[in-house]
C-alpha cells in the first residue's frame, strides 16, 4: 500500500487559509477556520508533524484528505474507494491534479485473470 505523502501544509497553502501572524510552536500553527467563519481570530490548529487540524472553535478537524475535501471540494471524506461507498480516491485524485501532481499518482495495478485450460469432452465423459 502506496504511502500517503502529501503534507497539510500544501493543502494549507492551496486552499488559502490565513495563517496565525505570531506563528507557532514547532510543527504547530494557527489559521483562520475556513468551517465556523469565526473572523478574526485563529482557532484551527495545523499539525505538520501528524498532518492533521482540528478548530477549537466549532471543533472540526482530521487529516489532509478530510481538510481539502471540507474546504475545497464542500464534502465530507468518506474513507474508501467507490466500491464501498467511499470516496477517498476521488479526494485524492482531486487533490493531486490541483497540485501538479498526475505523472507521480500511482498507476492501478491490474491483474489478469486466471486462465483454466478446459478438459476435452473425452475426459469429461
Amino acid at each position: 500500500m502506496p504511502q500517503f505523502t502529501i503534507s497539510i501544509d500544501r493543502v494549507v497553502d492551496l486552499i488559502g487559509l490565513a495563517r496565525d501572524p505570531k506563528g507557532g510552536d514547532g510543527p504547530m500553527y494557527r489559521v483562520r477556520c475556513p468551517f465556523c467563519g469565526e473572523d478574526g481570530k485563529y482557532k484551527m490548529h495545523i499539525n505538520t508533524a501528524q498532518n492533521v487540524y482540528k478548530c477549537f472553535h466549532c471543533g472540526v478537524g482530521g487529516g489532509t484528505l478530510d481538510l481539502y475535501a471540507r474546504a475545497a471540494l464542500g464534502m465530507e471524506l468518506v474513507p474508501g474507494g467507490k466500491e464501498r461507498g467511499g470516496n477517498s480516491r476521488y479526494v485524492y485524485a482531486q487533490l493531486a491534479s490541483a497540485l501538479g501532481m498526475q505523472k507521480d499518482m500511482p498507476k492501478p495495478v491490474v491483474k489478469a485473470p486466471p486462465r483454466y485450460n478446459r478438459a476435452t469432452d473425452d475426459a469429461l465423459d
